[in-house]
């Protein structure tokens, strides 16, 4: 059983929280929506804009890290975006033992036609707050991340010692 004062203590936290997390999964739902309406999962159009968007030559491991998948899911996803002519590997120019991957002119056409409406809707979003909020929810979401992650570290530890 859990302890009165442990509930008392966090459950207008935990309300707020469940919000949160209630809300992302709304934001989650309504890109996967637009993303799905032009052919691509969330994942996919992650690693077509990082290419469109990186000044370097990007690799699949480093887009895995940056859209947080595993490297076997991103094997699979360029593997499907190579199908679809979206994207291509090149060979590393300095190190052939790496691949690197390249927009192709459709990749680089469907980033095109998706961003303008995906902007256009962050930045009603982005209306809705003043400077202050949006500098303030920054913070909570950097204090939610360090927090999250020591959590996580905490909870590894202990399934491991045990």
């Amino acid at each position: 059983m859990i302890p009165e004062e442990m509930i008392k203590g966090t459950s207008e936290f935990t309300e707020t929280f469940l919000k949160f997390i209630f809300l992302l999964h709304d934001i989650s739902n309504e890109n996967d929506k637009r993303y799905y309406s032009y052919g691509v999962s969330r994942e996919k159009f992650h690693t077509l804009f990082f290419l469109y968007t990186s000044s370097e030559p990007l690799g699949p491991s480093e887009i895995a890290n940056k859209i947080n998948v595993t490297r076997a899911s991103m094997t699979g996803h360029v593997d499907s975006l190579e199908k679809e002519h979206l994207l291509e590997r090149v060979n590393h120019p300095q190190d052939r033992r790496k691949v690197i991957l390249k927009l192709t002119k459709n990749g680089k056409n469907l980033v095109e036609k998706i961003m303008p409406p995906h902007y256009e809707w962050v930045c009603k979003v982005n209306e809705a707050f003043t400077q202050e909020e949006r500098e303030y929810f920054t913070s909570y979401l950097l204090k939610m991340r360090y927090a999250t992650a020591e959590l996580t570290q905490i909870i590894e530890k202990d399934l491991n010692a045990g």
